[in-house]
């Protein structure tokens, strides 16, 4: 929806263009988090709340509509409709929001509903939830015995007697790739091939790690193609990636009010009573 404004694809291109020395990936991930931070600024002082947005403006119209009612003059015919307008962008907005939250990529353009997407939003949630584990050959569908058996796997997992997974044995054999598309796939691609595969991505596609969906590098590929083709350029060419593209933070968070944190086995054991939450960075 940020694309819809005015001002974002200026805002992010001088953001971009501010020169960073160093090599492809690292100029690359340097200038994705500067942007990062501006865009949340520019979000909060310049696009606004959506929901804010479409509240002030339906008020907007509706003191519009009334004194339009009390003087029907040609001055307050032009700010009703000003002002109407300005309702439809906002609602506009909001629609695309949803979309975006509910992952919807089969609806088209005139069907849209923002309480259908809402729904889908509250769906996605519930189908989140874990309601029914194997162990063993045993279905458990009792919320407190698979939060029991969520702590004891955790804890088994992190305890210092872990058993090292046995290879599997699979009752197939993998075909090899043949000798001349394994040169293909260590090649370096041009920059053709690499605007094509991010053209590919579909607009409405989860983001990646950094938060961007494939809309934001497809719109601002005018002026990000070079760092994005020299970064990829850096990966096959071998260069070491920087930290923050393979750090990877795994905690596990105890829903309880004075959680115990003096060995991993009691740890696991005090948040038996609540949730196991991932924090990944990439």
């Amino acid at each position: 929806m940020w694309l819809h404004h005015h001002s974002f694809l200026q805002t992010v291109k001088e953001s971009w263009e501010l020169p960073i020395e160093g090599y492809g990936m690292y100029k690359l991930q340097q200038k994705i988090y500067r942007t990062t931070e501006l865009l949340k600024q520019w979000n909060r002082d310049t696009f606004g709340n959506v929901f804010t947005t479409v509240q002030q403006a339906k008020q907007e119209a509706t003191d519009a509509e009334k004194k339009f009612d009390r003087d029907p003059s040609e001055t307050n015919l032009i700010a009703l409709n000003k002002s109407n307008a300005v309702l439809v962008h906002a609602l506009s907005l909001e629609a695309e929001y949803w979309k975006q939250k509910s992952n919807c990529k089969w609806l088209e353009a005139g069907k849209r509903n923002t309480k259908y997407f809402y729904s889908l939003v509250n769906k996605k949630r519930l189908k989140s939830r874990i309601h029914i584990i194997m162990k063993g050959n045993q279905e458990i569908t009792n919320p407190d015995q698979i939060r029991d058996s969520a702590a004891s796997y955790f804890e088994s997992l992190l305890s210092r007697n872990v058993t090292q997974p046995s290879t599997p044995d699979f009752p197939f054999q993998f075909s090899k790739i043949p000798e001349e598309v394994g040169h293909n796939i260590c090649s370096i691609p041009s920059e053709e091939v690499i605007k094509e595969i991010v053209f590919s991505i579909d607009k409405d596609s989860v983001p990646g790690p950094d938060g961007f969906s494939s809309t934001f590098y497809q719109a601002c590929w005018k002026f990000i193609a070079r760092d994005i083709c020299d970064a990829v350029r850096d990966f096959f060419s071998g260069t070491p990636m920087p930290r923050s593209f393979t750090a990877t933070t795994i905690v596990l968070i105890p829903k309880v009010d004075s959680p115990c944190a003096t060995s991993p086995t009691k740890c696991c054991q005090s948040s038996s009573t609540g949730r196991f939450h991932k924090l990944s960075r990439t």
